[in-house]
């Protein structure tokens, strides 16, 4: 299989990290990205690897060591904690804090609760005054929307039945007409 993009490859390690309950050894990892996203051979991926956790840490993505559990302490387990994330929020100004609580307030997702509030973003609970009640659109909180949306934004090929027919496709983006 050709080999992955390495921005794929990198954000799909922060995905996989960043929902990671316990630290994952380097094996776990390579198991458990898309088939592509790092070599076959052990040295190879212990070097792209390496490279990769060196990149992100140089971009601010907290990525911390841990000894697996389980395990001696010489084996090392890797994960972001989402809170060390968290901790660094971008400054917006008031124009872009407004913008982002219209957009907030126009969409609603079925079932879904932010990780990020908007108000932890500034403005102090501005958002206040926006009408939640009438969103411009609903996203429906179906797990196939669900995984759709995780394969756009994971760059990943998905197969359906559609029509009595097997479709295999590699999502862009999703759009949503009348509901």
């Amino acid at each position: 299989m050709a080999a992955m993009k390495k921005l794929e490859r990198l954000l799909d390690l922060v995905a996989l990290l960043l929902e990671a309950e316990r630290p994952l050894g380097r094996h776990e990892i390579r198991d458990g990205l898309p088939p592509g996203a790092y070599a076959d051979d052990d040295e190879a991926f212990r070097r792209t690897f390496e490279r990769d956790k060196d990149e992100l840490r140089n971009l601010g993505i907290p990525i911390e060591v841990e000894s697996l559990p389980g395990s001696d302490a010489s084996q090392a387990g890797y994960r972001i904690h989402r809170s060390a994330l968290e901790a660094d929020l971008p400054a917006l100004d008031p124009d872009e804090f407004a913008s982002l609580a219209l957009a907030s307030a126009m969409v609603r997702f079925e079932d879904v609760t932010p990780d990020v509030p908007i108000w932890m973003l500034g403005g102090g609970g501005g958002d206040a005054d926006l009408d939640r009640s009438t969103p411009l659109a609903d996203v429906p909180g179906d797990p196939v929307v669900r995984e759709l949306m995780r394969a756009v934004t994971g760059g990943r090929v998905v197969s359906f039945v559609y029509r009595g027919e097997r479709r295999t496709v590699e999502p862009h983006r999703l759009v949503f007409t009348k509901g």
